[in-house]
């Protein structure tokens, strides 16, 4: 492990670097979607299909590459700088690798006309295979840096938030990137390079700092000045830790609601502001901006992770039903402030910005802050790698079946205005199981 002043000096730096890579994420998870809807022909179905296949990877990669940043935790930065070279690597060829499902696609589609549900899942395969690689890759970054900076169990809360905080601005900024300049301006193969050249510059950035805190800890070892051991090592957890499969239950319900809420609310945000491109872009901005405050509000929290996380999903819940309670008046809303800023593609996208953020914004933050609760709530300092990728895993296992379910059955079946009161009810029975349990906690 790094020592203390190690972790100290280079927590800024890898701050910046996260920030990269989650930049990088979202050019990456934007250009993927609107390739993929030249492919399979609709929007709604598009972004499910790429948010599934994407978070799928992504779930792989947290569950496994965390437990390998646990074994060799004295080369879990080495790891992550690894991880960034082989997104980059893996990423430059999903163009190509497109084209072969394309074809493939194409090819198949039409014999599958009469079984939508069939080919709906050929869909998700032919995603899966091109994304799984890069996706999986991404999942493992964030387990990696928090076994480099997480060494006392009262760091876990704080180092992971500012971990998954910094990574989501990033993936806001992102965002915000690519929908606004990036793929108007260059297009979307030379917005993947330049996502690729991000994850290039954290992977250098990332082994320089490796490098220099191990020669830093040679030095300090031949001049007999290293830290003792006992600085070194975590302080072990508590052997019996209460509470945990509810909480893991809890963020799988969070991750399936949310997800649930970006497919139906860039839905509904196409149909009253008239661009599904944009209005895209415009929820994934707003749901990343808000889980990063979320979780930078998390880190200066006071009080059991565990009370905080079903707080948070009890706030959620709240906050979407007044969301869906405004929804009949978002058109009206739309159209008084459309005369004076119709003639500005600017202005216009900024008032859609602001009525969005209005019911988008309050859920996000909720989000934000209920995955570093279960993270600080469940990890033992002495395996944040695999701690982190539990949680990561379950997280991301909902969001899988959230874009799934909203996109292929939630929606087409049962509406809109149904399918957000769907997510507000999972984050509901979120925070009852969590409170449930804390309170059969408090009488053993």
């Amino acid at each position: 492990m790094p020592s203390r002043t190690a972790r100290a000096w280079t927590r800024p730096a890898l701050l910046i670097v996260f920030f990269l890579s989650g930049a990088s994420g979202l050019i990456y998870e934007i250009a993927w979607m609107r390739r993929l809807t030249h492919v399979f022909g609709s929007t709604t179905l598009a972004v499910s299909t790429v948010l599934a296949a994407f978070m799928g990877g992504f779930a792989l990669g947290a569950y496994r590459l965390g437990r390998s940043a646990d074994r060799k935790p004295e080369r879990s930065l080495a790891l992550y700088g690894l991880l960034e070279a082989g997104i980059a690597a893996s990423a430059i060829a999903v163009p190509l690798l497109l084209r072969f499902t394309t074809a493939i696609y194409l090819a198949v589609a039409q014999p599958l006309e009469p079984l939508p549900f069939l080919r709906l899942f050929v869909q998700f395969l032919l995603a899966a295979t091109v994304l799984i690689l890069p996706t999986a890759l991404m999942g493992g970054t964030l387990p990696a840096l928090s076994r480099w900076l997480v060494a006392r169990p009262d760091e876990v809360g704080p180092r992971v938030a500012g971990l998954y905080a910094a990574n989501t601005l990033g993936a806001a900024a992102g965002t915000a990137a690519a929908t606004y300049l990036l793929l108007p301006a260059i297009g979307v193969l030379e917005s993947e390079w330049a996502a690729a050249a991000a994850n290039l510059l954290a992977a250098a950035i990332a082994f320089a700092i490796d490098r220099q805190v191990r020669l830093t800890a040679t030095d300090a070892r031949a001049a007999d000045l290293d830290t003792p051991a006992h600085e070194e090592s975590p302080i072990p957890e508590a052997p019996i830790r209460l509470g945990i499969s509810a909480l893991i239950v809890g963020i799988a319900l969070s991750g399936f609601a949310a997800m649930v809420d970006e497919v139906t609310w860039s839905r509904v945000l196409a149909l009253v502001f008239g661009s599904s491109v944009y209005s895209f872009g415009m929820m994934l901005l707003l749901f990343l901006a808000g889980i990063s405050i979320g979780s930078a509000l998390f880190a200066r929290m006071s009080g059991r992770p565990a009370t905080i996380f079903a707080i948070a999903q009890a706030g959620n819940t709240a906050a979407a039903v007044g969301a869906i309670a405004l929804i009949p008046h978002l058109p009206t809303l739309f159209l008084r402030g459309f005369p004076a800023v119709r003639e500005s593609f600017f202005l216009l996208q900024l008032w859609n910005l602001l009525l969005a953020a209005g019911l988008l914004l309050p859920s996000a933050i909720f989000f934000g802050i209920a995955f570093p609760a279960a993270v600080a709530a469940t990890t033992p300092a002495a395996a944040p790698g695999t701690g982190v990728g539990r949680v990561t895993v379950a997280n991301t296992a909902g969001t899988v079946l959230g874009a799934f379910g909203a996109g292929f059955l939630l929606i087409p079946l049962l509406g809109l205005r149904a399918s957000l009161t769907a997510a507000a009810l999972a984050t509901g029975l979120a925070a009852f199981v969590a409170s449930r349990e804390l309170g059969a906690i408090r009488l053993r």
